[in-house]
């Protein structure tokens, strides 16, 4: 993708503003955030702003821009991209805004398939944005069917709590001050997959803590597909719940993977691969 002048005049400002000498300069930061945005919204023309993430490069709306991707989850999507194969089938568990996604319908060509679950609408909306932005031009991309559920151990219903603007949420079944609940439904990876009746390749989960649900929900699939699995492990959300990370990790070994730390943030990357691929 030929970067444009939005991306070039955005990856000037971010290196800017994330320079060490000009750490003092922060308050002014603040104040230049509206007229930065402004002008980026007019140079990107409504296709979006080009940022690097992963290694890769794409468009993302101008409410994302501001983020640093080219150092968010590094290890993590260094992992997942190693682990699209062409014409693999990826579950995105917990897509958000789609980066994974687009990187992974990149990688598994035309005859791949990406699951995407995305249960908060102004969220996914951004998602079906993205996609329409990165793939909709490029012959060689998945199909990618992106579904408006969560999932988990049962299927059902789930009550989930925004701590944010719909579009950039942090949506998690725990209870918050000054969360707003929406009610979706719920569905299992299991279930989901015998409705298209093919194995998968990789299983992506980023869901607020609700981890060792999906992964419950999952049982059949880990046994017989054994497919790569990449999580962000949430502390804080899985202590509410009385679990933590290493009660994720128990519940892969069980299937017998092997797994490992990709990094540690404000979550806990887990890269668990099965004994034989």
């Amino acid at each position: 993708m030929t970067r444009s002048v939005g991306g070039v005049f955005r990856r000037i400002a971010t290196r800017l503003r994330h320079a060490k000498a000009l750490h003092a300069l922060e308050p002014a930061w603040r104040l230049l955030r509206a007229p930065y945005r402004a002008v980026l919204g007019v140079l990107s023309r409504g296709r979006g702003v080009e940022v690097t993430v992963g290694g890769e490069s794409m468009r993302l709306g101008l409410a994302y821009a501001g983020v640093s991707w080219e150092t968010v989850e590094r290890a993590s999507y260094a992992a997942y991209r190693a682990a699209c194969a062409p014409g693999g089938v990826i579950v995105d568990v917990g897509a958000h805004v789609g980066t994974y996604t687009v990187i992974g319908a990149r990688a598994v060509g035309a005859t791949g398939l990406v699951l995407a679950f995305e249960p908060v609408p102004g969220t996914r909306a951004a998602l079906e944005r993205h996609l329409e932005w990165n793939l909709s031009s490029n012959g060689n991309a998945a199909r990618v069917v992106v579904r408006p559920v969560a999932l988990g151990a049962t299927a059902g219903e789930v009550t989930l709590y925004l701590t944010a603007d719909e579009g950039d949420a942090e949506a998690s079944p725990v209870e918050r001050t000054g969360a707003r609940p929406i009610t979706v439904p719920r569905s299992t990876v299991d279930v989901e997959l015998a409705a298209i009746g093919r194995h998968i390749t990789l299983l992506k989960i980023d869901v607020e803590g609700q981890e060792l649900a999906v992964l419950a929900g999952a049982s059949r699939t880990l046994a017989t597909d054994r497919p790569v699995v990449l999580v962000s492990a949430h502390p804080a959300a899985l202590a509410a719940a009385g679990a933590g990370e290493d009660d994720v990790v128990r519940a892969l070994t069980a299937h017998g993977y092997a797994v490992r730390v990709l990094a540690r943030d404000h979550e806990v990357h887990l890269l668990a691969t099965p004994p034989v691929r």
